[in-house]
């Protein structure tokens, strides 16, 4: 179907100091899906497809975690590369805690 939407979108506001933690289903394969970082300017880039910066994770671990170079509004977009369902979650914590 033209014009179906393949990924996730999370907008949040992080800091420098904060770890972005993304949180997929297990029911997710995880090779098949990138997590990208970006501001808001490359968010509508991005939704526009054209090119853009972002920052990226393809370790294909459930758990992936991001590190914002500086304060901002964010997003966090889980890409699927193919057809298929993905269920996350996405919590902000201060680098160095563990709960």
């Amino acid at each position: 179907m033209a014009g179906l939407v393949k990924y996730l979108h999370y907008k949040l506001k992080a800091q420098e100091y904060d770890s972005i933690i993304v949180k997929m289903n297990e029911t997710t394969d995880f090779a098949l899906t990138r997590v990208l970082l970006m501001d808001t300017g490359n968010f509508y880039k991005y939704k526009l497809g054209k090119s853009c910066e972002y920052k990226q994770n393809l370790d294909g671990a459930p758990t992936v975690i991001l590190d914002p170079p500086y304060k901002n509004t964010w997003h966090v977009v889980i890409e699927l590369k193919d057809a298929g369902e993905v269920k996350a979650f996405v919590e902000i914590r201060r680098r160095g805690n563990k709960t």
